[in-house]
């Protein structure tokens, strides 16, 4: 319903269909496993300011984290709402990239559109434990200049427990890598604002110099 999509789009022209409007209602822009052995899904769907958990075997919606009360749902079971606790926002508006880390769900929340700083986020899920519905903010990483996106973006883990965090397209500095402490440890910014879909740390130890040379077409000699 009109109610669920509070952000809809019309792009004009812009899927090589000139002239043409297409209307983007949900915009769905990341879809991870569960990481837990049940074949679930997460889902980051931008434009109704919306993560959920898809039941792979059933369809159904197991629990929605989002920024407004959702209307009734068939897909949706009793209490699939989750009650979002200590986030000054009140939840998401324009997520992206949403991963589950045991009962922890990370995304970049773009704040598209709000005037309010896109931010790296961290919610601890609970659907069955003493606060079960909820999903409660424990980790918040702010846009340093106090800039939304324009969208795209990722929270993703970094090194030592750190965080490293792209806040998304034209903003200055658009990413951040944070030590475990919530310390800043490296900044990365470009000339014009910059529109990087994700940032994913890797170790050293994932590549190989010598073939990272090769296949550059550099020289094999290493430098002096």
């Amino acid at each position: 319903t009109h109610d669920e999509v509070p952000f809809a789009q019309r792009w004009i022209g812009d899927f090589g269909h000139p002239g043409v409007e297409d209307v983007d209602v949900f915009h769905i822009n990341s879809i991870e496993l569960a990481g837990d052995g049940s074949g679930d899904y997460i889902v980051s769907a931008r434009h109704i300011d919306a993560v959920f958990r898809i039941d792979r075997a059933t369809d159904d919606i197991e629990w929605i984290l989002r920024s407004d009360e959702i209307t009734d749902d068939p897909k949706a079971g009793a209490g699939a709402v989750l009650t979002i606790v200590d986030d000054p926002l009140g939840g998401p508006r324009r997520p992206h990239d949403a991963i589950r880390d045991g009962d922890r769900l990370t995304f970049l929340d773009n704040r598209t559109a709000t005037g309010e700083p896109s931010r790296g986020v961290t919610y601890m899920i609970d659907t069955s434990g003493p606060g079960a519905g909820t999903a409660t903010l424990v980790e918040e990483f702010l846009q340093p200049n106090g800039q939304a996106s324009a969208g795209l973006g990722s929270n993703r883990p970094g090194p030592a427990g750190g965080r490293i965090v792209n806040f998304g397209g034209g903003v200055q500095p658009h990413a951040i890598q944070y030590d475990a402490a919530g310390d800043p440890t490296m900044t990365i910014t470009a000339p014009d604002g910059g529109f990087p879909y994700r940032i994913v740390w890797y170790p050293k130890s994932t590549f190989d110099v010598t073939e990272l040379r090769s296949l550059a077409g550099g020289t094999l000699e290493l430098p002096e």
